[in-house]
């Protein structure tokens, strides 16, 4: 990402939840080992997701951008999405 992007960390047993929109061509990194919920028409972004550990969760997006996933070890819930 190179500086492009957004890194959100949330502490085990504790969401973040966005109603905020995400857009634009950067990326978002979750690195922390809580959620990351993405509220209603949020997801607009079309960068990287790089779930590093935690949970991206898009079950109440109602709809996931054509963003790409890298190689991480968490869990994205609620959307599917193809690899790098």
């Amino acid at each position: 990402m190179r500086g492009k992007g957004v890194i959100l960390k949330p502490a085990l047993g504790h969401t973040f939840t966005t109603l905020a929109p995400f857009k634009g061509t950067g990326g978002l990194v979750v690195d922390g080992e809580g959620t990351v919920a993405f509220g209603a028409d949020t997801a607009k972004f079309t960068g990287t997701l790089d779930v590093r550990q935690g949970t991206a969760d898009f079950s109440s997006n109602g709809g996931v951008a054509a963003f790409k996933s890298a190689k991480g070890a968490g869990t994205v819930s609620g959307a599917t999405m193809g690899s790098l």
